[in-house]
């Protein structure tokens, strides 16, 4: 069964002028100065939590969302909503914010179409229990 995680992407149009700015940046400077000279805000993610990683503690695989503009205000900044589609005995990581000044940051699965949130201690005994935290 899947599960729709939806939440709004504040602040959708300044990472959108920033991705432009990078893209410019690294064509100007090389690959990689839009990282350094520019920087990164994001709107949120979501992402599948696949195993031990030894630089990042979890090796996580991005999930695309689709963006629903139709409650967007004029600038952009507010009313973008983002969907992602979750399956039941995965593990995911999601990040948004809910505020312009504060963030969401949570490990959670899906059971019996419903989302529950872990703690990230628990999501190192979810992936154990399944073989992938070695």
């Amino acid at each position: 069964m899947k599960y729709h995680l939806k939440f709004e992407a504040i602040g959708d149009n300044i990472s959108q002028m920033m991705r432009l700015y990078r893209w410019i940046t690294d064509q100007a400077l090389g690959k990689g100065a839009g990282d350094v000279v520019v920087g990164h805000i994001s709107s949120g993610w979501v992402a599948e939590i696949t195993g031990k990683d030894k630089k990042y503690k979890f090796r996580r695989h991005f999930l695309r969302g689709f963006k629903d503009y139709s409650k967007t205000n004029s600038a952009g900044s507010r009313g973008v909503f983002i969907s992602f589609f979750l399956d039941e005995d995965k593990l995911y990581e999601a990040c948004y914010r809910v505020t312009w000044g504060s963030a969401r940051r949570y490990f959670c699965i899906i059971k019996n179409g419903c989302i529950i949130e872990l703690s990230e201690k628990e999501a190192r005994e979810w992936l154990k229990q399944k073989g992938l935290w070695e």
